[in-house]
């Protein structure tokens, strides 16, 4: 985990019955409190520094309000659209190493590219093969940007030209991709 999601605004807690114009919804990503930073800690960690800022007589909190929320009762899970327009602090950048083995394919489709209908967007994978490399290994998921195949950047490039890098690596390939914190996959 590298950000602290809003998941559920108590209506009796401290905060809904604050009064101030700015009310915590949903969604909205916790960054700090008293300028201690909750950025790229445990969910462990996050919690123990919760509970003693709890203790004190004024809290100091530092939130980016969400690009999406929900209403109702349900607890707040975000889609991976939300964290495309999150801070690039709140992404989480890692490498996976896929074995094609004796598959013909990686099993992931990707969408994006320069090219795209929806103007120059980065490649993300739109979908994971369950049974196939990836879906196996179970690190790569829908919605993740691929920023570099073999070391080659993805960056500002045609869909096609990122199609053919990933379908003519053989064997073992290495990708770089930003993940999603807190999305299901």
């Amino acid at each position: 985990q590298l950000c602290v999601v809003i998941q559920e605004v108590f209506p009796e807690g401290v905060v809904a019955k604050d009064g101030r114009l700015f009310v915590f919804q949903k969604g909205d990503v916790l960054v700090s409190i008293n300028g201690h930073s909750l950025l790229e800690l445990t969910h462990a960690q996050a919690v123990r520094i919760l509970k003693m800022a709890a203790e004190d007589k004024s809290v100091a909190l530092k939130v980016l309000e969400g690009p999406e929320s929900s209403d109702g009762i349900a607890n707040f899970t975000p889609s991976w659209k939300f964290w495309l327009s999150m801070p690039i602090v709140c992404h989480s950048v890692k490498t996976i190493q896929l074995d094609r083995g004796s598959h013909r394919s990686l099993g992931f489709s990707v969408v994006g590219g320069r090219d795209s209908c929806q103007g120059a967007v980065p490649i993300y994978v739109k979908s994971v093969v369950p049974n196939a490399p990836a879906g196996k290994d179970g690190r790569l998921r829908s919605g993740d940007q691929l920023l570099s195949v073999q070391g080659d950047s993805l960056e500002n490039i045609d869909h096609s030209q990122a199609v053919s890098l990933l379908r003519n690596v053989q064997g073992s390939v290495t990708l770089r991709v930003v993940s999603w914190p807190g999305t299901p996959v």
